[in-house]
């Protein structure tokens, strides 16, 4: 399977299914296997380029030159161990664009998930939308979305603040935020449920609510 960082294109790979859920805790436990999970700025080319061999031998992360990848900022090809990048996203990337940052995140996503995977291809309808859940590359966009900003680190008032700290395009930055509030409103309701009935100052309202705050970060 080939999966690209691409432009538009009427052909969905169609995967196994994954929720948004699964994928921040795929991109967290990712992160905690290497001790990455209180930094917030996620070096993805030292990570790709370091830490990758080591968990797969056979991994190379290419640079090509532009021309070769027309229509594509980067590929890769899980069966033959490879990510295959253009040369000016490359050097982009190293360099901290934040653009080319959350390229070699996808790319990283799709090998880190779908290497195993069968996939199975589909022309999207015009008047249907493929589920995000079993679309291969929404997969690669929401997993370097949660791996180079996860919602426990988020805590920047601003876009402006979590893009410079994460490095991350603006857009990813208001993206995260948006989550960090759906989490947190999901907890505070939560909260709120299994607390009913007990005053504040009470045990097992507050063992409730500690509860709660260290399940925040797995979430």
């Amino acid at each position: 399977m080939r999966c690209c960082t691409i432009g538009t294109s009427n052909l969905i790979k169609i995967v196994s299914s994954r929720n948004r859920k699964r994928l921040r805790k795929e991109a967290y436990m990712l992160r905690m296997r290497f001790g990455l999970d209180k930094i917030k700025k996620f070096p993805v080319m030292e990570f790709l380029e370091l830490i990758m061999p080591q968990i797969d031998e056979e991994f190379m992360l290419v640079p090509v030159e532009d021309d070769d990848l027309k229509g594509r900022a980067a590929e890769t090809i899980p069966a033959e161990h490879v990510i295959r990048v253009k040369q000016s996203v490359y050097d982009a990337a190293c360099q901290g664009s934040y653009w080319a940052r959350t390229v070699m995140a996808h790319e990283l996503g799709h090998y880190v998930l779908h290497g195993e995977e069968t996939v199975a291809y589909a022309h999207g309808a015009p008047d249907e939308r493929v589920p995000d859940e079993i679309n291969a590359e929404r997969q690669a966009d929401i997993f370097a979305a949660e791996l180079l900003a996860p919602v426990h680190l988020v805590d920047e008032t601003s876009d402006y603040l979590v893009s410079k700290h994460f490095g991350i395009t603006r857009g990813m930055a208001r993206s995260q935020m948006n989550q960090v509030r759906r989490v947190q409103k999901r907890k505070t309701v939560e909260a709120a449920t299994s607390t009913v009935g007990f005053p504040r100052n009470h045990p097992l309202y507050v063992r409730r609510c500690v509860l709660d705050t260290i399940a925040f970060a797995a979430s």
